[in-house]
């Protein structure tokens, strides 16, 4: 609590002696480490009422006033399960970043998290823990209702491209392409599997310090639970159908064009020649 109080004064200080680090606004797809990520600017900047951060969600935005988007244009960290669309109009002139995750693990962390959760913060969210409790990870994954789908189908590329939710039948190729000139014009973006080495550096891009008891949060326990191994839902084409552009994605954004001992990349001028548009599954 201490060095929490210390860390926000500091901040404060820096921005009353003209030392103002940039705006910050994080784009947090579900399931992608995020909440570890903005617990740590929280610790530096502020509390939800301290008007220094502002934090939403798509479904909140959807309704969102010309107050509240003004409020979360002056907040120096803006942070949420949105889209690209509430990126742009919350945060355009900040620094911007996302994290991603290999898609197949996201799914197993969305399907273990949800099982757990007893309190939704919303209806959509209800609808998905539910239906985890209920189904086999397989059907689960394979669930045809639209609130459901929003979370689960290529839910990174969509988010980058320009919403998550309300969920969509987009043409394929022009969402995938949206979402990788989008991840272009991104100051960062993580690897989840790398977080613990990216902190530091994107502590010091953002004028913060890591808290010494910085831990993971919302970490999703493993529980006696059924669950496909990659091999199994590899072998299943209507199943890959549904990570099919988020692996192209996260195959764009960290490979080959990354080294693997590099914790991240800020994406200045990606190639994408070598990107297949169409929705085969990569190799």
């Amino acid at each position: 609590m201490l060095e929490r109080k210390w860390l926000r004064l500091r901040y404060q200080l820096k921005s009353l002696a003209g030392e103002r680090p940039r705006r910050v606004a994080f784009l947090h797809i579900p399931k992608c480490g995020g909440t570890t990520v903005f617990q740590h600017f929280k610790s530096n900047i502020g509390g939800g009422r301290s008007g220094r951060i502002v934090r939403f969600d798509s479904m909140q935005f959807a309704e969102f006033s010309a107050p509240a988007l003004d409020d979360a244009r002056r907040a120096q960290f803006v942070s949420g399960h949105f889209g690209w669309n509430a990126m742009t109009a919350s945060g355009d002139d900040a620094f911007r970043f996302t994290v991603l995750r290999d898609p197949y693990e996201r799914l197993v962390s969305l399907y273990r998290f949800s099982r757990l959760k007893q309190k939704a913060e919303s209806a959509v969210f209800e609808a998905v823990f539910e239906a985890a409790k209920q189904r086999s990870f397989g059907d689960f994954c394979l669930s045809p209702e639209p609130e459901l789908k929003s979370m689960i189908r290529d839910a990174m590329t969509r988010a980058l491209a320009d919403d998550y939710f309300p969920y969509q039948d987009a043409d394929p190729a022009r969402t995938l392409r949206a979402a990788i000139d989008h991840i272009d014009q991104l100051d960062l973006v993580i690897d989840l599997r790398n977080l613990n080495a990216a902190l530091p550096k994107l502590a010091e891009i953002t004028g913060t310090k890591l808290t010494s008891n910085l831990a993971w949060e919302n970490r999703t326990p493993t529980q006696p639970v059924s669950i496909l191994s990659w091999a199994e839902f590899e072998g299943d084409n209507a199943l890959m159908e549904t990570i099919g552009l988020d692996r192209m994605l996260y195959r764009y954004a960290f490979s080959p064009f990354s080294p693997k001992d590099q914790p991240f990349e800020a994406r200045d001028a990606a190639p994408t020649a070598s990107l297949a548009w169409d929705r085969q599954t990569p190799n």
